[in-house]
């Protein structure tokens, strides 16, 4: 579960990922999104620019390792 202050918003959604990102509708969205969420709770991201930059690090991440 995400460690936010309450009431604190996602930075982006999966149509962000799915938009910005060029990707489709499924499970690799989940996982991106899942890790940029954590990344966001944990303080690691605090804007929109850095939560799509760090998302496009993970996309990259698990594209290399075939997942």
């Amino acid at each position: 579960m995400l460690e936010e202050e309450p009431g604190a918003l996602p930075l982006i959604d999966g149509n962000d990922l799915m938009t910005e990102l060029n990707m489709e509708s499924g499970r690799l969205v989940g996982a991106v999104l899942t890790s940029v969420l954590a990344a966001q709770g944990a303080g690691r991201v605090t804007d929109r620019h850095e939560a799509l930059a760090y998302a496009r690090t993970v996309l990259q991440t698990l594209d290399a390792s075939g997942s």
